[in-house]
Order: C-alpha cells, then sequence, then structure tokens
C-alpha cells in the first residue's frame, strides 16, 4: 500500500540522465573489452535507458562486439544484454 507506494515515488525522483565518459575512461573500457573473452567473470557498472537508474551487476560474459553488445549471464533467469555504449564501468574479474 502506502509503503510501496513511497518507495515508488522515491525511486523515480533518483532518476538520473546519462553521463557521458571522459576520453580517458573510453580508452579504459576499450582496453578492458578487448580483453574480454566469453566465460570471463566480470563487474559492469552500466545505464539503463529503461528506468533511467545506473546499475551494479557481475556474472560470466558471452559478448557480441559485432551487434555492439555484451550478455550477462548472473543470478537472473535470463541473461542481461547490455550495450557496450551504455557501459560506464567494467571490470575483469577472471
Amino acid at each position: 500500500g502506502l509503503h510501496e507506494a513511497l518507495k515508488l515515488k522515491e525511486y523515480e525522483h533518483t532518476r538520473t540522465q546519462k553521463i557521458e565518459v571522459s576520453e580517458e575512461e573510453s580508452r579504459k573500457r576499450s582496453a578492458v573489452l578487448s580483453g574480454i573473452e566469453k566465460g570471463d567473470n566480470i563487474s559492469v557498472v552500466y545505464y539503463s535507458d529503461s528506468d533511467q537508474h545506473y546499475h551494479k551487476i557481475e556474472g560470466i560474459v558471452k559478448p557480441n562486439f559485432i551487434e555492439g553488445y555484451i550478455e550477462i549471464y548472473s543470478t537472473e533467469k535470463r541473461p542481461s544484454k547490455i550495450m557496450i555504449d551504455d557501459i560506464k564501468e567494467i571490470e575483469n574479474m577472471g
């Protein structure tokens, strides 16, 4: 009821605009992306246009650089498809 409505209102209030990454951050992102392979465990901070928030996810990656995205297989039932341009931070954890 009221508690859930207040949480939703707070969540909507925290929406943010996508931050353009600097050239240095873009180079770092590209270096990490060029080193990842299918099956690597990675951590990604990315922007979601659908809810206008940044999210962090960790899981096994399946890159598709030709199409411009990566898929992350985590504890969710379906893989998360993340566009390369929406990635703010990425770390290859092995």
